[in-house]
This record gives C-alpha cells, structure tokens and sequence, in this order.
C-alpha cells in the first residue's frame, strides 16, 4: 500500500508541474498572428546511426510484418522573425506523404522566446490536417533582427489520439 501512495503523490506532483509549465507557455491569453503556413524541409547535416528498437539493432525487427513507426525532424527554410516587441505564430506543415505532426519546436536566437506550441491554430481552434503551429516573440530590444528556424516531428505508422 505504501508504494501505491507514492506513486499516486508523485503523478500529482507531476501532472501539477505539466500544468504549471502549460499555463506559462500559453501565456496571458491575447490573440497572436498567425502567419502564412510553410511545407517544412528535412533536416541535413545530421549523421545516420544505427536506430535501436528495445535493445536491439532495429534490422533485427524489420522482419515483423507490422509496419514500424518511423518519425522525421524537418525544418523551415527561413528564420521566422517576429516584430519587435510582439509574437508571431508560424504555421508548419508535414510534408505531403511524410505522416502526421506529433511535435514542434525552434532554434532560436538570443532575445527570441517560444511562446506557443500546439496543433489548435491560436485565434480560430481549428487542427487543420499536417499542421503544427509554433509560436516565437520578440523580447529583446538589442537584438532587432533575431529570429528562430522553427521545427517539426511528423511520424508515420502511429496513431495520435485526441
């Protein structure tokens, strides 16, 4: 019984930091423009290894009959850059063939802040479909030009539920 209370304390606690963290990432609730959507671009430069499925090299698995879940990092072309002072949300998409989105972020510069993360467009909560929407604002007045390259995960052969 007693490693049962633990559990149950500690995913309070973490469900109570998720929210936490949520709540400063959403922001105060103003509305945030939305730019034009962009089909992302595959990430270049990074050296292949062997993926490891559970321990084992995944070629050992490819004999399955069932389709492994396969998930791609791509990029926009060009930095997205805010106006100073204030947020922009850029909308990315999985391009067409390559699954689903199931993550986003961006490198940024010094200055620049992620300020949203999520499927829902901002303003209208609409999930349009291979769309991911990532959010940066400007908060330094040092820095007039920084931006962020902002990046997605799509990945094929999983489901993603509501």
């Amino acid at each position: 019984m007693g490693r049962t209370v633990i559990a149950a304390l500690a995913g309070a606690a973490l469900l109570g930091a998720g929210l936490l963290a949520g709540s400063s990432l959403a922001g105060g609730g103003s509305d945030r423009p939305a730019a034009e959507p962009i089909v992302a671009k595959p990430i270049v430069g990074v050296s292949a290894g062997e993926a490891v499925i559970a321990g084992r090299p995944a070629a050992r698995t490819a004999a399955k009959k069932r389709r492994r879940p396969v998930i791609r990092y791509f990029y926009s072309s060009e930095a997205t850059v805010p106006p100073e002072g204030e947020s922009l949300v850029q909308p990315l998409q999985c391009p067409a063939g390559k699954g689903q989105p199931i993550a986003g972020g961006a490198q940024t510069a010094q200055g620049i802040d992620i300020v949203y993360l999520s499927r829902v467009h901002p303003v209208s909560g609409r999930r349009p479909p291979r769309t991911y929407y990532v959010g940066v604002e400007d908060v330094a007045s040092d820095n007039p030009d920084a931006g962020a390259v902002v990046e997605i995960q799509c990945a094929m052969n999983i489901t993603v539920r509501r």
